[in-house]
């Protein structure tokens, strides 16, 4: 189990809780649950609505598009599901592990939760998600360049136009 002190470091060296200051990330780490995957297993899946995010702490996991295969493939301090703690809808790809894996998990109502106790946090979350989300379309942009008749970046460049 991880302390809430252990839990602040590894948010704080994420980028999309990197910004946040004192109390507010203390609020964060304390309320992240940590919770394990094992490899193989399908954490999140397509289609299913998302309620959480999850920060991966150990391990690895592939990101699956139905129809197009595995679309990227991440590790220890990444976010996966970030999209699901602001909005309300199905999810747009499965993460399977690849890995045994340790993550926090941050539910939606428990972010919602420390958003109406600390609403600065809100306006320091939509700024990093609107540069992070930015960032993966110029990410998408150079790859679509450099690949142009790939069926598999049009499909995630149209899904992230749809998210902005």
């Amino acid at each position: 189990m991880l302390s809430t002190s252990e839990k602040e470091q590894i948010l704080r060296e994420v980028p999309l809780f990197s910004q946040l200051q004192g109390h507010h990330l203390t609020s964060v780490a304390q309320l992240a649950e940590v919770v394990s995957f094992s490899n193989g297993e399908t954490f999140i899946r397509q289609g299913d609505m998302g309620s959480c995010l999850y920060v991966i702490v150990q391990g690895t996991a592939t990101v699956v598009l139905e129809g197009a295969g595995v679309v990227d493939r991440v590790g220890a301090k990444a976010v996966i599901g970030e999209l699901a703690i602001l909005s309300v809808g199905p999810r747009s790809a499965s993460c399977v592990a690849t890995s045994d894996i340790q993550a926090l998990k941050i539910d939606q109502e428990t972010f919602w939760d420390i958003l109406y106790e600390y609403p600065a946090i809100a306006l320091e979350i939509v700024a990093m998600l609107g540069m992070y989300i930015k960032g993966l379309q110029q990410k998408l942009v150079a790859e679509r360049s450099a690949q142009q008749h790939s069926s598999l970046l049009d499909s995630t460049m149209h899904m992230l136009d749809t998210l902005v």
